[in-house]
């Protein structure tokens, strides 16, 4: 009889400390996304994909750049969008010219996303051994490679 009452004296706080935590965390809430819904960063950004769980995906800038630019300056007015609210460098989930195969999901979620025009999109996907990157038609929906030097239209991309 003496162990069953140590072992109830031992159990007992044991279940209290496991009521607090289930009840702490039905009480968490947890954001999840959906398609075409506001991104973790707020308002102004989009939610191009997100995975089964709703916790994890890709947002998008809701408008893009105010002006068709070349390769490098696209990569920095997108990169530019980590300085916004906060201070230092971006080292994860940063905003960046979308890559071709990203450029290409938000293409096919155009519809949901929207405001996109009908032009065509830089990829921040450098093709090797020349001075091109790839691109993305938001008319035709093909994909192909362009020279950095041309200007084109931009839409920052921020992983969550």
């Amino acid at each position: 009889m003496l162990i069953n009452k140590s072992f109830r004296t031992a159990l007992i706080p044991l279940i209290l400390v496991l009521i607090t935590l289930a009840t702490s965390a039905q009480s968490t809430p947890i954001n999840t996304y959906i398609l075409g819904g506001i991104g973790p960063s707020g308002s102004g950004n989009v939610v191009a994909y997100v995975d089964g769980s709703g916790l994890h995906g890709l947002e998008t800038k809701a408008t893009d750049e105010p002006s068709e630019m070349n390769w490098t300056d696209a990569k920095t007015a997108a990169e530019a969008h980590n300085k916004e609210g906060s201070i230092g460098t971006c080292t994860s989930n940063c905003w960046h010219l979308p890559t071709k195969t990203e450029l290409e999901l938000l293409f096919e979620q155009q519809t949901i996303i929207g405001g996109f025009s009908t032009s065509v999109y830089w990829s921040s996907t450098e093709i090797r051994g020349t001075n091109d990157a790839a691109d993305q038609s938001f008319s035709a929906g093909a994909q192909s490679n362009n020279d950095k030097g041309n200007t084109l239209k931009v839409r920052a991309v921020r992983m969550f």
